[in-house]
C-alpha cells in the first residue's frame, strides 16, 4: 500500500506541476510589426488660386526715349512650396528646380525663403540667400530635408519669389513667352 500511495503522490505532484506551467501568468507579450515607407512628395500652393504666374511688362515700358525697360519691380511671391518626407536614419533629401527652356535675353530668377509654417520635423534649408537664375539644368534650392512635413497651404513651407531681369537687350524679343518650372524632391546622393 505504501508503494501505491507513493506512486499516486508522485503522479499528483508531477501532474499538478505540468498543469501549473500551462496556466496564464501575471504578464503576457506578443510582437506588433509595422513598416514606415520611405517616400517624399511636394506640391506648389498659391495665394491666388492658380499656380500660373504671368508677368505683364507693359507697366515697365520706358517713359523716356533712350531709357531701358525697368524690370526691377517685376516680381511675384504668391507661391509656396509644401512637402512631406519620411526618410531612413540619417538620410537627407533635396529639392531641385529647372525650366524646360531659357527665354533669350531674359533671366527668370527664383528666391526661396526659409521654412515657415505649421509643420514639424527636419525641414530643409535654402541653399542660397540670393535669387538663382533658373535654367534647364536642375539646381538644388533646398537641402537637408529629413523626416518632416511643412504644413499644407499658402502660408506653409517655403515662399517662392520670382523676378525677371534683362541679361542681354539685343536678344530680348517682343511677344508672349512662357516656360515650365519643375520642382523635384529627391535623395541626396
Amino acid at each position: 500500500m505504501k508503494k501505491v500511495t507513493f506512486l499516486l503522490a508522485a503522479i499528483l505532484v508531477f501532474g499538478v506541476s505540468n498543469i501549473v506551467k500551462a496556466q496564464d501568468t501575471e504578464a503576457a507579450q506578443h510582437t506588433v510589426g509595422f513598416t514606415v515607407p520611405n517616400f517624399a512628395i511636394l506640391d506648389i500652393e498659391s495665394t491666388g488660386g492658380s499656380n500660373d504666374i504671368t508677368f505683364d511688362l507693359g507697366a515697365q515700358l520706358a517713359v523716356e526715349a533712350g531709357n531701358q525697360f525697368d524690370f526691377s519691380e517685376v516680381s511675384d511671391n504668391s507661391l509656396w512650396l509644401n512637402y512631406t518626407a519620411l526618410a531612413n536614419k540619417n538620410a537627407k533629401r533635396k529639392v531641385t528646380v529647372s525650366t524646360n527652356e531659357v527665354i533669350s535675353g531674359i533671366d527668370l530668377k527664383l528666391k526661396v525663403a526659409v521654412y515657415s509654417g505649421d509643420g514639424e520635423g527636419t525641414t530643409g534649408t535654402p541653399t542660397n540667400t540670393d535669387a538663382v537664375v533658373l535654367s534647364s539644368t536642375a539646381q538644388t534650392i533646398i537641402n537637408g530635408i529629413g523626416s518632416c512635413y511643412t504644413g499644407n497651404g499658402n502660408t506653409n513651407g517655403h515662399n517662392l519669389t520670382y523676378t525677371m531681369a534683362a541679361n542681354d537687350y539685343s536678344k530680348v524679343e517682343a511677344g508672349a513667352k512662357s516656360v515650365t518650372v519643375t520642382y523635384t524632391i529627391a535623395d541626396v546622393e
